[in-house]
């Protein structure tokens, strides 16, 4: 969530005669900013960001960067994406059943809506996990 620190620093750039695109930061997902010299950065992270179209690669123009970067493409943002919802559905799955082996031999009652909230919620989220709805 940004900050009012943040805002002064957007107002700063936009009266230093930065632009403000309607583009998110891929980490932070606070608006990007655009200098004259073409340079996109953002003022949260505090850091440069390139912008690859689908498919594209970055060439000569970023001869600065490491090679790992110059094939930045949006395949590979889905790709790291993928993994993490993986990784979170087997994570959400194992508690899961942990907290059903608990919710079998509860028996307060407020112990049994907790759980059972909770377990919802689980259900939820791996239901949401398997649609791409993040």
């Amino acid at each position: 969530m940004l900050k009012e620190k943040d805002f002064k620093k957007m107002a700063e750039l936009l009266g230093k005669g930065s632009t403000m695109l309607n583009k998110a930061c891929p980490i932070c997902n606070s608006p990007l900013f655009k200098f004259k010299s073409e340079d996109v950065f953002c003022p949260i992270c505090n850091k440069k960001v390139i912008i690859v179209k689908e498919g594209e690669e970055i060439i000569k123009k970023y001869n600065d960067m490491s090679v790992e970067n110059l094939k930045y493409t949006k395949e590979s943002v889905l790709s790291n994406y993928s993994e993490v919802t993986e990784k979170l559905e087997k994570i959400l799955i194992k508690k899961f059943k942990w907290l059903l082996n608990k919710l079998e031999n509860e028996d307060q009652i407020k112990n049994l809506e907790s759980y059972s909230i909770t377990l919802l919620n689980f259900l939820n989220l791996i239901e949401k996990l398997r649609k791409n709805e993040f």
